[in-house]
């Protein structure tokens, strides 16, 4: 059974609690597959394959089938009340957000919210086009590292997908991410995707992944090759930033390199016990539980909750 998030952000926990620990967050409008209900908490699988637990409050069962959509191109947008740009905030929205056009007023975009409430956007935070539109999948490196600048500053957050807070790998997904690729969502998956070939440090290329492994043979963080021995990447206590991979621990700890994906669909050698751990930083460690597959989707959704 599908579902449709329905909050700006939300958070998936390992646990059913929210005070667990968050392994990721899904965005409005993202669908994902429900496996498991357990009344006020969902285990449900996400676009990129992770697997966490969501509060049932977020996800709907009543699916949009729009034609035309909204995607937000701003790190952040407000999303409107009512058609008056100083008007009350519904929700604030991030980037590659998608909802349903309504129509143009002026200034302001009248959108749906999955949810069904309308709201309205500035037309200068988003983006209007046709729901099969899609996007380049030949990204080039200068427009990655363009894009992945635009986070510098952004603080670190563990599980973080969004300009709100972003851990390591969810930096270099959402990046791909806005130029029409796919990443998985770990370090570990994104260094083992079949899609990306292995390069040499020597040849690194603007747009490259850069890997890390804290310990032996385990990569647990990742970044993005800017050149000239310089990558981005978002690091516990400072958040996104900008190191040299001759500097320590970077030399040290460096695992490999992969070029950019050139298509789309995600795929990854799994881990030897099937189970995806959680990476980050150093610290990384953490791991999910899978769980026995499906009921259905609870009556219990709402259909229409407060964004804020």
């Amino acid at each position: 059974m599908q579902g449709i998030i329905i909050k700006n952000v939300a958070n998936l926990h390992r646990d059913k609690s929210a005070d667990s620990e968050r392994i990721t967050q899904a965005i409005m409008g993202q669908m994902v597959q429900i496996e498991k209900d357990e009344g006020e908490w969902l285990y449900v699988k996400t676009w990129d394959t992770y697997h966490g637990w969501i509060q049932s409050r977020w996800v709907s069962c009543a699916l949009p089938q729009p034609t035309t959509i909204v995607t937000v191109t701003s790190l952040f947008t407000d999303a409107l009340r009512a058609p008056d740009p100083d008007g009350e905030i519904r929700t604030k929205l991030v980037i590659t957000t998608s909802l349903e056009f309504l129509d143009k007023q002026g200034r302001l975009v009248h959108v749906r919210l999955p949810d069904g409430n309308d709201a309205w956007v500035l037309s200068g935070d988003v983006e209007i086009g046709h729901a099969e539109k899609t996007a380049s999948l030949k990204p080039v490196g200068s427009e990655l590292v363009r894009t992945a600048k635009r986070f510098l500053g952004v603080p670190y957050l563990w599980g973080g997908t969004t300009p709100f807070g972003l851990d390591c790998s969810g930096f270099a997904q959402l990046a791909y991410k806005i130029h029409g690729v796919r990443l998985l969502r770990d370090a570990h998956m994104q260094a083992n995707d079949l899609r990306a070939a292995a390069v040499e440090k020597a040849d690194l290329a603007p747009g490259d992944l850069v890997f890390f492994a804290y310990e032996e043979g385990k990569v647990t963080h990742v970044g993005i090759a800017l050149g000239d021995g310089r990558f981005i990447h978002s690091t516990a206590n400072i958040g996104v930033t900008i190191s040299r991979l001759d500097d320590e621990p970077y030399r040290r700890d460096y695992w490999g390199a992969r070029i950019r994906p050139r298509h789309s669909a995600p795929t990854a050698v799994p881990p030897a016990d099937g189970i995806p751990k959680k990476a980050g930083d150093p610290a990384a460690g953490g791991k999910m539980t899978r769980l026995p597959i499906p009921q259905a989707c609870s009556s219990r959704l709402p259909t229409d909750t407060s964004l804020l």
